[in-house]
């Protein structure tokens, strides 16, 4: 913001972890294993929004999505 509003917070919540904090929007980032985490409402890249729903196959396999991350499923070897 141009006129010098905080928009946002950064926590620290131990020496592991820390998150980014702007409204509804939170991204926690785990030091020691590299992991990211981002929480939003809707997440996408280059301007476009990830779409969320289950995609299902003629073999009865499946693929679940929430705003444009496989985060779920199940294939021929089992659920994932």
């Amino acid at each position: 913001n141009a006129n010098g509003d905080i928009i946002g917070e950064v926590y620290a919540g131990s020496d592991n972890w820390f998150f980014i904090k702007a409204g509804d929007v939170q991204i926690r980032i785990l030091k020691n294993t590299g992991e990211v985490y981002i929480d939003a409402t809707k997440f996408g890249v280059n301007g476009y929004a990830g779409k969320s729903g289950t995609i299902y196959y003629s073999d009865g396999t499946y693929a679940e999505y929430k705003n444009g991350i496989l985060i779920g499923g199940k294939s021929k070897d089992g659920e994932f």
